[in-house]
């Protein structure tokens, strides 16, 4: 027998739950992918993940994704120049300003960044970032129908 390539595709059989393979089912058609594309991804992204779980141990021990993420988010609004006067101070306390509400010492609320209207303040950077922050939790429980143009569903 010969020996399989690295590109060969070779036919495995799995037994999970039926809710699970309803899950997988429901969002490969959301993704518009076979059910079998939805597996074989979710299995790459979970190699992907521990990559990136090791190198957020390595940056910042005891940190996870969704702290890169919305630090990411204050960069990304902030611009190419994030890191030279006067921005990088905005950023820096912008940064500041969400590992205090990821760690709790202050309230993800609107009284928290009173400047979050004035473009390019580090309240306007943070608030950003909690505001996803609040709308990938929102989504998380709803679901997201929206996506490639899919009505939305019943919400129970």
């Amino acid at each position: 027998m010969a020996k399989r390539k690295k590109t060969d595709f070779v036919k495995l059989q799995l037994r999970i739950r039926e809710a699970l393979r309803r899950r997988l089912e429901a969002t490969a058609s959301n993704e518009e992918r076979s059910l079998n594309s939805e597996i074989a991804h979710r299995l790459e992204r979970s190699f992907e993940q521990d990559r990136n779980s090791l190198l957020i141990e390595l940056l910042a021990p005891g940190a996870d994704l969704e702290l890169l993420r919305h630090l990411a988010i204050i960069l990304r609004r902030a611009g190419h120049d994030w890191n030279t006067p006067p921005k990088s101070h905005a950023v820096s306390e912008a940064i500041s300003k969400l590992i205090a509400v990821l760690s709790g010492e202050l309230e993800p609320i609107e009284n928290s960044f009173p400047n979050h209207a004035e473009k390019g303040s580090a309240d306007q950077l943070a608030w950003a970032a909690i505001m996803v922050r609040r709308y990938e939790s929102v989504s998380d429980v709803l679901g997201r129908p929206w996506q490639r143009g899919k009505p939305a569903g019943k919400i129970s």
